[in-house]
């Protein structure tokens, strides 16, 4: 094997190879890259036991000999990123080592057995497909991700982002929750019934390299497969089956008010900042007619308290506390400032809508009252 290769063409592919991999891949053949030069294209191929990847180069490269190399991900990085001179040569030496050549710079790094890789499968033929722009995957990563459950490890739908057209007719609808806030977007949608759960971090390893290119989704049964530009991605559904979150959406919200987004914020981050150290940071909302006054307390500080006016509807007195930093991270997604609180009982959800931006809507649950 021998090619040179431009430095800019192959970084690009090198760095998305190492965020499909991942931080905690303890198997050392998994934290390499395959790279395999044939049909006068680099083909770079990375897994970290659930997710694949192969990433094709066909620019920026003079191929002198076909060949396969096996070589660690971030080794590959770390020499590559650092190189001064634009072109590179890459040459098999032996079968144990890989040639790294650029200007006055030359390595022969270690490299390992082809043969011991996975045999990956990336075949989508005859399954269910959808296409999406990368502006809605952008929108969904920013508006929807946030309320994707991290803080556990075990894998249930609450870790994944739901992408259903099979629910609603003519929409596709994404979701997230981590069943104390729930984000949902929904756009019109005339294609065919498909449904996944994914992992909004293959959400973003798509965003960082997508530019304008439409991004095609296959799925068969637990498998998924994402095809755009020049990437080909295998993962997998994560089963299991999504709360209906209709009866949310659709109850009775007899009440409702208007407040200012970054008043409210910056009330919200001053609070905070007086019970940081608290396990449940909560601050106390009572709401009447023309305002809100948020209180917040701390048993080793001290107190606080804040009012802000409002616009409302049928409201006259209503009290509940919530988690100001679920209500943080659930009122930054929002574009415009002015946001609409829809009330329908102290101990039900309480919907957020910015009312110019009918297909986004965020739900939170207030914490019970003993």
């Amino acid at each position: 094997m021998r090619v040179v290769i431009k430095k800019s063409a192959i970084l690009n592919g090198i760095k998305f190879c190492n965020n499909m991999i991942g931080q905690n891949i303890i198997y050392p053949i998994l934290q390499s890259i395959l790279i395999e030069i044939k049909n006068n294209s680099i083909f770079l191929t990375s897994s970290n036991g659930i997710s694949s990847s192969i990433y094709k180069i066909s620019e920026g490269i003079q191929i002198f000999e076909e060949g396969t190399v096996l070589i660690k991900a971030r080794t590959l990085l770390n020499i590559i990123s650092k190189l001064d001179d634009e072109d590179v040569l890459l040459e098999k030496m032996d079968n144990s080592l890989l040639k790294i050549k650029s200007g006055r710079f030359d390595s022969n790094i270690n490299i390992m057995n082809v043969e011991e890789y996975p045999n990956l499968k990336f075949d989508n033929s005859g399954w269910d497909t959808i296409a999406m722009s990368p502006k809605q995957l952008f929108e969904i990563n920013k508006k929807v991700s946030p309320s994707v459950n991290t803080n556990v490890e075990k894998e249930s739908v609450f870790n994944g982002i739901l992408i259903d057209s099979e629910t609603e007719n003519h929409m596709l609808r994404t979701i997230a929750s981590d069943t104390f806030k729930l984000s949902l977007i929904k756009y019109h949608f005339n294609g065919s019934k498909f449904k996944m759960i994914i992992e909004p971090s293959i959400i973003k390893n798509i965003l960082e390299i997508a530019n304008n290119s439409e991004i095609h989704f296959f799925k068969r049964d637990s498998k998924i497969i994402i095809k755009f530009n020049n990437v080909i991605i295998s993962t997998k559904n994560i089963e299991g089956n999504f709360p209906s979150i209709d009866k949310i959406i659709n109850q009775d919200y007899v009440s409702n008010l208007k407040i200012d987004k970054y008043k409210l914020q910056n009330v919200l981050n001053r609070g905070l900042s007086l019970i940081i150290n608290d396990n449940k940071p909560i601050a106390n909302f009572r709401i009447s007619r023309n305002d809100i006054l948020i209180s917040f307390k701390s048993n080793e500080i001290g107190s606080a308290s804040e009012t802000i006016e409002i616009e409302s509807n049928n409201i006259d007195r209503i009290d509940f506390d919530i988690n100001i930093s679920y209500l943080i991270s659930l009122l930054k997604p929002f574009e415009k400032n002015e946001i609409t609180i829809h009330i329908s009982d102290i101990n039900k959800p309480l919907m957020f809508k910015d009312e110019t931006d009918v297909k986004f809507t965020q739900i939170l649950v207030p914490l019970r009252k003993n």
